[in-house]
This record gives structure tokens, sequence and C-alpha cells, in this order.
């Protein structure tokens, strides 16, 4: 079984305002405050979530795995700017090819293993034969 959270929505971190989080709390409070100005850095939340030490306890609540399929669970609807998700897969499900169109989104595994694969999208309009795997 695998959890992840994920943030979905652009600028360098700066390191002199830069504070890590203690608990789900903490990572909410702080994601609204970055919400709060118009052009959201991409880069700090992406430190954010990585340097996030979670208690894998606080989401027992949120948690709850179906055999097959991923489970999306909202953590925080985030001042309507984002969603702060927990997802759930089990060892033998996975998520269908799929974009966050003019949005960006940001992974954390807390728990388990977690493979992405990401693809180009198609400059044609034949969308759906062209579907490419990105080079690394």
């Amino acid at each position: 079984n695998s959890s992840a959270m994920a943030l979905v929505k652009n600028d360098g971190v700066d390191e002199s305002t830069f504070c890590s989080c203690q608990s789900v709390q903490d990572l909410v409070a702080h994601i609204n405050k970055k919400f709060e100005k118009e052009f959201v850095n991409v880069d700090y939340l992406l430190k954010l979530m990585n340097t996030y030490n979670c208690d894998i306890k606080e989401f027992t609540r949120y948690a709850h795995f179906q055999s097959g399929k991923c489970s999306r669970y909202l953590i925080d609807k985030g001042n309507g700017e984002y969603n702060l998700l927990l997802l759930c897969w089990s060892s033998e499900s996975g998520s269908v090819i799929h974009d966050h169109s003019n949005s960006d989104c940001i992974l954390k595994c807390i728990e388990g293993t977690l493979n992405e694969t990401r693809y180009e999208r198609p400059t044609n309009v034949d969308v759906n034969n062209n579907i490419q795997e990105k080079k690394k």
C-alpha cells in the first residue's frame, strides 16, 4: 500500500523565510499563507513538501485503501486556490494517464513507493494516437 499527498498550482525559494512543518496543521497553514499571494512560488512549495516530516498516524483518519483503485481524500480546500489531497493506492492499483491542465501538482510519497511516468503532450490534433513517454 502507498499513500501520497498531492498539492495542485508558480517563482526560486527564499531561504530566509523558509520554514519546515511538523504537523499537517502546520503544512496547511504554510500553504494557505503562500496562496494568499497572486503569484505562487512552486519551488517553495516543492521544498516545503519535500522537507515535511509527516507522521503517518496523522493521516489514519483520512486513509482508506480500496483494492484495485486509487482513493482520494480531501484534507484541505486551500482557501479556494488549491486542494490538499491524500491519495491511497493498494499495491495492485494505479492511476490512469491524466494531466493537470493549467495547474501544477506536487506529490509527496508518505509511505510505500510511488512510480511516476511523465508524458509529452502531442502538438498535433490527434492526441489519442501520439502520447509518448517523456525523455528524462
